[in-house]
């Protein structure tokens, strides 16, 4: 089918069936009928028939535009899941990037849910709930349709066979604020931020900060804000730690709810965060430092940069390309 884009960059929750038909020598595809680039989407699939009995795959098409062209994401029953560039459904792809799954179900009936946040030139793949790998989307930035997709691969489909998805959503990410540069200079007893004045729930932002000399710093975001001593923060501190604390309005003071010491860090970091409903993920450099459990704060609130956050980090913070994307 040739996509039609529609207006608007939100679509869902749409619930269906991909038919398999191996005899049109096609991919089934079911379509948004959205115009969108950077964007959120999700999805769960069911499983058709068990891997043991035959091979399927299932996925999604993105910035399917104009031009043809499109990115590919599969993921499929052998445990494994690749990225491609296709000119149009029916052509060979170019493949971009691929892996192994860890965590991914292949029996009858079994549900694999997926997730994608795209931004730009990059991407990031989840499968239930958990980061798979960074995508690269450089080959396709402009807008175009999304889609729900099962046969991708020859022999991935049992005539007569179904593969149902269920919640299609998506929603385009819009940037909210930035690029911001700055400084952090703490206050006796305060701790140091810079505002983006961004309330959302669910998000991507990111920043560049430059490690002040000696070891008296930290530095990293608050996210979901909606009032003083509301809030998570979570950052780098030096040693190198990661460091996630969350804090209730009449708490005497925040509540730590992780850390760890698994950090490669340079004299300059880039962090960042993507956070949706209950879960959260911290990136820094570009790998993953932790999935962050924020089920106990669903609230919209602000987004900002901070410094200084333990009392014994007192050096001033610089700060650069701080970015805010939202819903």
């Amino acid at each position: 089918p040739t996509p039609t884009p529609g207006q608007t960059g939100d679509f869902g929750p749409i619930n269906g069936d991909l038919r398999h038909d191996p005899s049109d020598g096609l991919i089934e595809v079911e379509y948004a009928d959205v115009s969108i680039a950077d964007m959120t989407v999700e999805a769960t699939f069911v499983n058709p028939y068990s891997a043991a009995s035959n091979d399927w795959d299932y996925g999604f098409f993105l910035r399917d535009g104009v031009t043809g062209s499109f990115i590919q994401v599969v993921v499929a029953s052998d445990r494994s899941w690749y990225l491609a560039w296709r000119e149009t459904p029916s052509s060979d792809n170019q493949r971009l990037g691929g892996g192994t799954l860890n965590t991914f179900n292949i029996g009858a009936g079994e549900r694999n849910h997926l997730r994608i946040v795209a931004i730009k030139e990059h991407g990031w793949l989840f499968v239930n709930g958990d980061f798979v790998s960074t995508l690269d989307l450089s080959d396709v930035t402009g807008e175009g349709d999304v889609a729900v997709m099962t046969g991708a691969f020859t022999g991935d489909e049992v005539a007569g066979a179904v593969t149902k998805f269920e919640n299609f959503r998506g929603d385009r990410l819009t940037k909210r604020y930035g690029p911001a540069d700055g400084k952090l200079e703490r206050e006796p007893g305060k701790v140091a931020s810079h505002h983006s004045k961004v309330l959302t729930r669910d998000l991507v932002a990111e920043a560049e900060f430059i490690n002040p000399q000696g070891s008296d710093w930290d530095y990293g975001f608050i996210i979901r804000n909606p009032e003083f001593n509301r809030t998570e923060v979570i950052g780098l501190t030096y040693g190198p730690w990661w460091f996630h604390y969350t804090r209730e309005v009449g708490d005497d003071d925040y509540t730590k709810v992780a850390d760890g010491q698994q950090v490669n860090i340079m004299s300059r970091n880039h962090l960042l965060i993507i956070a949706f409903e209950e879960d959260g993920w911290f990136f820094v450099n570009d790998r993953l430092v932790a999935k962050l459990d924020l089920g106990h704060n669903l609230d919209v609130g602000n987004i900002g940069a901070i410094g200084g956050f333990h009392a014994d980090s007192t050096s001033t913070v610089q700060f650069e390309s701080f970015n805010v994307w939202a819903p």
